[in-house]
C-alpha cells in the first residue's frame, strides 16, 4: 500500500479517535441532550482544530505524491488552504448533523421512557457515523490534494514558456520552468486504484456503477469528472471508501515511482 495511504488510514483512526472521545464527553455534559447549541459552543473547538489538522495533513500527502511523482517543488497555495478549509468545513457539518441527531434521538427515548416506564433501545449508532465522517475527511482530503496539486503544476511544466520569438521555437520543446522536459500537452491523467475484494463496491449509492468498474479507469488531469474517494457531494464516491488516485501517463515521461 502506498505510503499516503497509509498515512491516511492512520488519520482516519486518530480522528475517529477523537470524534469518540467527543461524543462521550457531550453525553455526559450536563446540557445533553437539550441544549444544543451550548454543546456545540463549549465543544466546537476541540472538533475542528482536530479535523483541521487531520485534513491538512492528508492533503499535504496528495500534493507531496504529485511533488515527488513529477520530480517538481511543490508550494502551499492560497487554493490549497482554501480547499483544505472546505473539506474541514463539510467534515464538520457533517459531524454535528450527527450530533444533533444523536441529541434528538435520546430525547425520543427519554419520553418514551417516561411514558412506559422501561428502557427504549438506541438503533442510532452515531459512533459508526461519526467514524465514518472520520473516513471521509480523510481520504476525501487524499484525493483534493491529488487532483489540486495535479491541476496546479502539470501546466508549468507542459507548456514551456518560449525563450526565443513564437515563429522559431520547435514544437513542444522546453523553456524556463519546464524542467528542461518535453512533455506534450494532454499528456498526464489521474487514475482510480480500488482494492479488488469482496469488499469492494459494485455501485454507488446515487446508482452508478462504483469502485470494482472505477478501478484503473483514468481521465484527464483536468477533468472536472474526477471522482473523489470518500468525498461528500455529487462527486463523492461513499463512507469507508478504500480508493486513491495516481497520476499516470502515456507519452514515456519518466516520472517517479512513489
Amino acid at each position: 500500500m502506498p505510503q499516503r495511504v497509509d498515512k491516511a488510514r492512520q488519520i482516519e483512526r486518530a480522528l475517529g479517535n477523537v470524534y469518540s472521545q467527543l461524543l462521550t464527553a457531550i453525553r455526559k455534559d450536563p446540557s445533553y441532550p437539550a441544549e444544543f447549541s451550548l454543546i456545540k459552543a463549549k465543544h466546537q473547538f476541540k472538533a475542528y482544530s482536530a479535523t483541521r489538522k487531520a485534513v491538512e495533513t492528508v492533503y499535504t500527502a496528495g500534493t507531496e505524491y504529485v511533488g515527488k511523482k513529477l520530480n517538481v517543488d511543490i508550494y502551499q497555495t492560497d487554493q490549497d488552504n482554501s480547499i483544505i478549509k472546505q473539506e474541514t468545513d463539510k467534515a464538520i457539518t457533517a459531524f454535528w448533523n450527527r450530533i444533533y441527531d444523536d441529541m434528538l434521538r435520546q430525547r425520543q427515548i427519554d419520553k418514551a421512557k417516561q411514558a412506559t416506564d422501561r428502557e427504549i433501545p438506541d438503533k442510532l449508532n452515531t459512533n459508526y457515523f461519526l467514524t465514518a465522517i472520520a473516513g471521509v475527511a480523510a481520504f476525501g482530503a487524499l484525493g483534493q490534494g491529488t487532483k489540486t496539486k495535479a491541476k496546479q503544476v502539470i501546466p508549468q511544466i507542459a507548456a514551456p514558456i518560449p525563450t526565443q520569438p513564437p515563429d522559431r521555437v520547435p514544437p513542444n520543446k522546453p523553456g524556463p520552468g519546464s524542467g528542461g522536459r518535453e512533455i506534450p500537452p494532454g499528456a498526464f491523467r489521474i487514475k482510480w486504484i480500488a482494492q479488488q475484494d469482496e469488499k469492494t463496491c459494485r455501485q454507488l449509492p446515487n446508482g452508478e456503477s462504483g469502485c470494482y468498474y472505477l478501478d484503473g479507469m483514468e481521465w484527464d488531469y483536468g477533468d472536472p469528472e474526477v471522482k473523489d474517494p470518500a468525498g461528500i457531494g455529487e462527486s463523492g464516491t461513499h463512507p469507508n471508501c478504500r480508493c486513491y488516485l495516481e497520476i499516470s501517463t502515456n507519452v514515456g515521461y519518466n516520472i517517479q515511482e512513489v
